[in-house]
Order: structure tokens, then C-alpha cells, then sequence
């Protein structure tokens, strides 16, 4: 019962504090409110009646926003005037006297939300009508939550280690137009570095993970090259005591 009595006293209080006509502040919006009066007469009986309003929101009573809101006359329902409501919820109709009005609200999934029945019958002098209007809140987006699981340990784990292919060594750079170049290159992007025994050596790959580096050896020996072999690099230097196996044993998760 208390929180019925809160909602009424809340409803007045946004009611009594509606402005007349939701235009510019001070004098020019006083003075806008007097041309939309006078242009809102009535011709047959010389009446002013408009209907001021406020669209809120169900749970916290708090103006809503970009509402639809329609006034429709009851036995002419084709007839029908739309408002939509901007940041401080206001809406306002011009009325005609003695005319009975459906005003209703309606949410953002276009199903109509509130309604209220207006009359004007016996109203024909100025008259300000005033209504609130209730829908349900916007909700807000539901923020996904994901489960983080720690990734299971592989040779890929730790890029400190990789796996190099290595097909050939000559006390020469080979031209990079030789067919033993190209055929290599058409797979893989092809790398050189100077051994300490004067030799280039021709290299694809950095795999992290040993199978990986195998599939490469592989299509090598496929290719027709005879001396291919997987060589460990650990932080950027080669190892050539160990085999990728024992480098991947001793290096793998450090």
C-alpha cells in the first residue's frame, strides 16, 4: 500500500511540474505557447484544449524517450495523431470538445503498453488536460561472460623454441632463380644464414610445434631434396648438440 501511495505522489509531482508547451525556455517559450494556443481554437465553440502528458517508465518512474504515443478518437480510430517523445518524456494533442479520445503508449517492440481514455465531452471552454503514460523499461544488453581455460600445454606453447627446416648448405649463394630455389619457395618462404664453417644455409619455417616442421620436412623429400633435416632454435640460436626431440624435452616449457 505504501509503495501504491509513493506512485501517486510521484505521478503529481511529474504532472505539476509538465511545462505548457515544451519549447524553447523563458520569454520566446512563453510567447510559443500563446501562438500554439491561439492556433489550437477550436472553430465551432471558440475552445482551447490540449492535452499535456508524460511517458515513464514502470520501475523507477523516470521520463522515457523515443516512446510512440497516439491519441485516436474513439469512433473514428483512422483519424489518429502520433507523438513521439523526446529526452523529458513530454507529449502534447491538440483536442477538439466534446470528443471521446484513446490515448496509448507503445513500447519499444511496437506493442502498445498503456492506454487511457480521454473526453472532452462538456469541455468547451479552455481546459488544459494532463495524463501520464507507463512502459516498461528499456532493457539494458546482457554482457556475455566467457569461462577462461588455460590453454593445455604443447610444444606451441612457447614460441622461445622453434623448429627450423633445413634443405641445403653451399660454400655459395645460389641464385634465387635456380630451380632449386624456386621449388622450395613455391611452399615455403625461404630464409639463409652464414654457418661458422663459411656455408649459407637455406632454411624454411619457424615452427612452433615439432609435427608441424615434420609436414614440412616431408613435402621437401616429396620435392626430390635428399638432405633435409629439423634443426632446434631456442631464443634465436641454433642448437646442433641436441635433436629437436631432446631440444623440445629440455626447452618446451621454459
Amino acid at each position: 500500500m505504501q509503495q501504491l501511495f509513493l506512485a501517486i505522489g510521484i505521478c503529481f509531482i511529474l504532472l505539476s511540474n509538465l511545462p505548457l508547451y515544451a519549447g524553447p525556455a523563458g520569454a520566446e517559450g512563453n510567447n510559443a505557447a500563446e501562438e500554439i494556443l491561439t492556433s489550437w481554437t477550436t472553430p465551432e465553440k471558440g475552445a482551447k484544449l490540449i492535452l499535456i502528458g508524460i511517458v515513464v517508465d514502470r520501475k523507477g518512474m523516470q521520463p522515457m524517450e523515443g516512446v510512440r504515443v497516439e491519441l485516436s478518437e474513439i469512433k473514428n480510430p483512422a483519424a489518429a495523431q502520433t507523438f513521439l517523445t523526446k529526452q523529458d518524456g513530454n507529449f502534447y494533442f491538440k483536442l477538439e470538445s466534446d470528443k471521446e479520445y484513446a490515448l496509448s503508449a507503445f513500447g519499444k517492440n511496437g506493442n502498445k503498453e498503456d492506454y487511457k481514455a480521454i473526453s472532452t465531452v462538456n469541455k468547451s471552454s479552455s481546459d488544459i488536460l494532463r495524463a501520464i503514460l507507463q512502459v516498461e523499461p528499456t532493457p539494458t544488453p546482457a554482457i556475455a561472460s566467457f569461462e577462461v581455460k588455460e590453454a593445455p600445454k604443447t610444444a606451441s606453447a612457447n614460441y622461445s623454441l622453434l623448429f627450423k627446416v633445413q634443405f641445403g648448405a653451399f660454400k655459395q649463394a645460389i641464385s634465387s632463380k635456380s630451380a632449386f630455389y624456386t621449388k622450395a619457395g613455391e611452399m615455403f618462404t625461404i630464409e639463409t644464414e652464414n654457418g661458422t664453417n663459411g656455408y649459407v644455409r637455406y632454411l624454411v619455417g619457424n615452427f612452433a610445434d615439432l609435427s608441424k616442421a615434420k609436414e614440412a620436412k616431408k613435402q621437401l623429400e616429396d620435392k626430390g631434396y635428399s638432405r633435409v633435416f629439423i634443426v632446434p632454435y631456442y631464443k634465436g640460436q641454433r642448437i646442433s648438440n641436441l635433436s629437436p626431440e631432446d631440444a623440445q624435452k629440455k626447452y618446451a616449457y621454459k
